[in-house]
C-alpha cells in the first residue's frame, strides 16, 4: 500500500484476480485499470539483496526509455516458488498509455 502520509515506509499486499460479481466475505476487493506495463523477470535467491536492485534497473530502464512511468500501483507476481525458498519474480511497471 501507499506509505501514509508523513511515513514512508510501503508494505505489500496480496492479490488475486476475481470475476465481476464474485461475491467476496472477509477480504477488500479493488479495481484495478489494465494498460501498458514495463516486466523485468528477477531470479531470487537472496530477497533483500535481489529485488531492490532489480527495481531500480526497470525504473532506471523506463527513465532512459520513451516510455513515461505511470503513478498506479506496481506489482510482484511469483513464479516457480521452489522449497529451497528460490523463486523467480515478474516486476511489473505501470507505464502511461
Amino acid at each position: 500500500p501507499d506509505p501514509k502520509p508523513g511515513d514512508a515506509i510501503r508494505g505489500y499486499e496480496f492479490w488475486i484476480r476475481v470475476e465481476p460479481g464474485f461475491e467476496v466475505k472477509d477480504a477488500v476487493t479493488k479495481d484495478y485499470e489494465g494498460g501498458l506495463f514495463a516486466v523485468a523477470r528477477v531470479h531470487v535467491k537472496e530477497p533483500w539483496n535481489d529485488i531492490p536492485p532489480a527495481w531500480m534497473r526497470l525504473v532506471e530502464w523506463v527513465k532512459a526509455s520513451e516510455y513515461e512511468l505511470d503513478p498506479r500501483v506496481c506489482f510482484e507476481k511469483a513464479l516457480d516458488v521452489q522449497s529451497e525458498g528460490e523463486f523467480i519474480l515478474d516486476l511489473y511497471c505501470p507505464l502511461k498509455g
